[in-house]
Parts: C-alpha cells; structure tokens; sequence
C-alpha cells in the first residue's frame, strides 16, 4: 500500500507537517483579518448563509476570538492534525478539516432556521473540526498517549470520551446552542468512521441509487411504448 504524501517542516528535531502548518498559517492569518472588520463575512451567520454566503460555512472555522482561543485552537490542531496527516497524507487532512468545519456550520444554520432568534447570531471556531479530529485520533491510535488541556494525561481511546464531556460541560453551563456544532462533527465523525463508511463510498452509493433509478424509468418507458395498444387507423409505433 503506497504511503500518503505528507511534506514536512523542520523546526530543529521537530517536524510539522505542511497541511497542519498551512491550517495553522490560515487560522492566524483569517482570525487577524477578522480583527479588521471582517469578521461578519467571515463567520457563519444564519441569515448571511440563506442568501447565498456560503462560504462562511468553512471561513468560520479559521476565525477565534481572543488570544487564549487562537492559543489553544493552534496547539490543538497541532497535536492532532500533524499525528493525522503522518497517517492520512495532506491531501486528506486539509479535506476533512474543511469537510467537518463545514458540518458545523450547516449545524449552526439549522439551528438558525429552527429558531428564529439565531438566524443573525454569529458563530466561530475550529471547535467542530477539532472535534471530529479527536474521533480519528482515538480510534487510529487508541493507546497512543496525549495530554489534554497538556496537564492531563489520556490515551487516544480516553481522548474521545473527554470531548463527549467538555461539550456536555458547554450544553449544561454555558449556551446550549453552542455545543451543537462540534456535537454535530463529532457525531458524523463516528458515524462514517467507525461505521466503515466513508464521504467517497458515501457518493459512490448515491450515484449507483440514482443510475439505478434512470435504468429503471428508461425500462418502465420502453415497456409502456411496446405494450401500448395500436392506434385507430390500426397501425402501430413499432408494426406498419
């Protein structure tokens, strides 16, 4: 089996990979323009999505507020990504960073349609990706150890359930509405993953449904012209 394509960076004896540097660059570079005004193109906004703002859905999740967040949000995508892209490949990890900041904000916008309170809320934050993150963490290095929050100590398997409780903690003391997106990424995380499926077999399978729905009415319309019964002047389509 051929190895992913992953480029590294050398920082002395450490190495970051380019996919985990590159997303690092862009949360820096996207969470300081938003400094400048930019935030409300930027982050995901309801109301901003139903028009047409679709790309908020993944700008969203390279925009944190505050020092302590960026911080935290840079070491975390760190950790996780450069053990991830070592596995996956760049290609991969920048996809599915994308692919789950993105599921955060549909959860968001959801939540913006169903009360209508929200629809002009802004949402930021690489919450969701990171999330889903730690799903792929735990479950292809369950015994490798990592320390949460960098004091606390876990194995990958361990990591997963420690995100289950930092969301709940959120839903019960804080906005509950707030730990609906990364509960969201980390839910479809799980799903795909450990279900074995993935977003490739998942488009696969909806292109055989849909090619096996066109077959079927192309049959159903062949076999409706040939039984159809002749016209008055006695012919027919097919006899003459």
């Amino acid at each position: 089996m051929a190895r992913p394509r992953r480029r590294t960076v050398d920082f002395g004896n450490f190495s970051l990979g380019a996919g985990t540097l590159a997303l690092c660059a862009a949360l820096l570079a996207l969470s300081a323009l938003a400094r400048f005004g930019l935030a409300k193109e930027l982050e995901v906004v309801p109301g901003a999505v139903l028009h047409g703002h679709l790309w908020q859905l993944v700008t969203s999740g390279f925009v944190e507020g505050g020092v302590t967040n960026i911080l935290f949000t840079l070491l975390a995508v760190g950790v996780l990504g450069n053990a991830l892209e070592g596995r996956w490949g760049t290609q991969r990890l920048v996809v599915n960073f994308l692919a789950y900041t993105a599921v955060g904000g549909v959860a968001w916008t959801l939540l913006g349609v169903a009360f209508s309170p929200l629809r002009e809320v802004r949402y930021l934050g690489a919450w969701p990706a990171i999330a889903a993150f730690t799903v792929f963490y735990a479950l292809e290095m369950p015994d490798r150890p990592i320390f949460a929050m960098f004091v606390l100590p876990l194995s990958g398997r361990q990591l997963i359930y420690f995100e289950l409780f930092m969301i709940a903690l959120v839903a019960v003391f804080d906005v509950w509405f707030h730990a609906v997106p990364p509960a969201a990424a980390l839910a479809m995380a799980y799903a795909l993953y450990a279900g074995g499926a993935s977003p490739r077999r998942l488009v696969q399978r909806w292109r055989a449904w849909w090619l096996e729905r066109r077959l079927k009415k192309r049959r159903l319309r062949v076999v409706e012209e040939i039984t159809r019964p002749p016209q008055k002047d006695g012919s027919s389509k097919y006899l003459h």
